[in-house]
């Protein structure tokens, strides 16, 4: 290799002589995978493990071309094991609950037999089954699993660095807007573990459901479906190698079944293509969505920073209110917060980087209105700057850094921190910083 394709290459570490990611290649390659681009594992120093690509990669280019057969879909998991044991209750589950069930069996391939029997009654004169029905059973095989996904399932990270894994005592110093993502988290988590009778150990449905959350693509229709497909929360599908592609905000991509419409042999594969170049040694990358870094690590479990484009602190209306009752002492609260939801004005509050976006102030504005004067609330669509609001927006931000700031305080004095908490530190460090920037221009 000529040395400025070695400097060029320094920042991504071959990872591909891992035991784990060459059987996940050989198993590929079995269900008829070929690589786009010649493209390595590798670990990054901002990114940690991703994609390297070896060679130029162009605009419009196809990156990853996915067998179906190798992706776990909905109209798959009906047809599997999963199928077999929820029997009528299959379509009562979410596709996120489906694929965290059957992760979390996957793994373990060890279930509660008594429980098994409990959701499919049928099932107990199965001869094979029936060994494993005895009164009380504890954890046991299931005998409809073999090490057809091992390849996949060993590939998986064992852990994650979601704050839903911090303790109590880190949970507790949490800002709120913070907390609250993790708190629903768990009780999406456990409502639906319930769901499924405690089928298996619930500590690794939560490793199942955070392999979904973390993991997960949008797909719309197994094509080996001859039904309509899904809608809604219901498209959802794994699709091995391709999750080891990391985020970005800079890029856009297209992802879908043949996106690629000239191919050899038929078939079809869940693809990705890429609206932008890739040079040489770099990371490749995909878009997971706009969203906001407090959304990316209780989601996936990493952020951005200042690099973030969609960054934004959650303001709840609630906590707005009661602040402005308390230092203004507003008035007619209820007939303003009717005006307010007919006018669409209170979804997704928040504070930006460097200002207050308009639809915030615009709450405000109409919160701050004289009773007397309510009728002309539709004024508010003539302001822009809200230059007579500045003092209470300042008060407002400094009232909310002065939240944070207690938060940050909290969260340091935190004993043995675990093992990613410092994530979340770093997150709301960065919000005390870009609070106090938004401050200075309304100071």
């Amino acid at each position: 290799m000529r040395k400025k394709d070695k400097l060029l290459e320094k920042d991504g570490f071959n990872l591909g002589h891992e035991p784990e990611v060459v059987n996940l290649m050989k198993w590929l390659k079995l269900k008829d995978w070929t690589p786009c681009y010649r493209m390595r594992v590798a670990k990054f120093q901002s990114t940690d493990r991703g994609l390297q690509v070896l060679e130029h990669v162009k605009e419009g280019s196809v990156i990853v071309s996915i067998p179906i057969e190798a992706c776990v879909t909905r109209y798959y998991l009906s047809t599997s094991w999963v199928g077999e044991i929820l029997a009528e209750h299959f379509e009562k589950f979410s596709t996120q609950v489906l694929l965290s069930f059957w992760l979390a069996i996957e793994k373990d391939k060890f279930v509660k037999p008594h429980l098994v029997k409990n959701l499919n009654p049928q099932l107990e004169t199965d001869k094979d089954l029936n060994p494993l029905l005895e009164k009380d059973a504890d954890l046991k095989p299931y005998p409809g699993l073999d090490d057809h996904w091992k390849p996949y399932i060993n590939y998986l990270p064992n852990e994650y660095s979601l704050p839903l894994y911090y303790n109590q005592t880190e949970l507790s110093a949490l800002p709120g807007y913070i907390s609250s993502h993790v708190y629903n988290q768990e009780n999406i988590i456990q409502q639906s573990y319930l769901l499924l009778k405690g089928l298996f150990a619930c500590c690794r449905y939560t490793w199942g459901y955070s392999t979904v959350n973390t993991r997960a693509v949008y797909l719309e229709k197994d094509p080996r479906d001859s039904g309509k497909g899904e809608r809604g929360e219901n498209t959802l599908a794994l699709v091995p190698f391709l999750d080891l592609l990391n985020h970005s905000d800079d890029v856009s991509v297209e992802a879908g079944i043949n996106i690629k419409q000239s191919r050899d042999g038929g078939g079809y594969y869940y693809e990705i293509k890429v609206d932008q170049d890739t040079s040489k040694f770099s990371e490749l990358f995909i878009c997971y969505g706009k969203h906001s870094n407090t959304k990316l690590l209780t989601e996936y479990g990493f952020h951005l920073g200042k690099g973030n484009q969609n960054e934004h602190i959650k303001v709840e209306l609630e906590e707005l209110i009661n602040f402005l009752k308390l230092r203004y002492n507003i008035s007619n609260i209820k007939a303003k917060l009717d005006l307010l939801e007919k006018a669409g004005l209170v979804s997704n509050l928040g504070i930006s980087e460097g200002h207050l976006p308009w639809n915030l102030q615009a709450v405000i504005y109409i919160l701050m209105m004289d009773p007397s004067k309510i009728n002309e609330w539709h004024k508010v669509y003539l302001q822009d700057l809200f230059q007579p609001l500045h003092s209470v927006i300042l008060s407002f931000l400094q009232f909310i850094l002065q939240y944070v700031n207690s938060c940050l305080v909290n969260m340091m004095a935190v004993q043995c921190p675990s093992k990613y908490f410092s994530y979340a530190i770093s997150l709301v460090q960065f919000h005390v910083q870009m609070l106090k920037s938004c401050i200075n221009v309304y100071t």
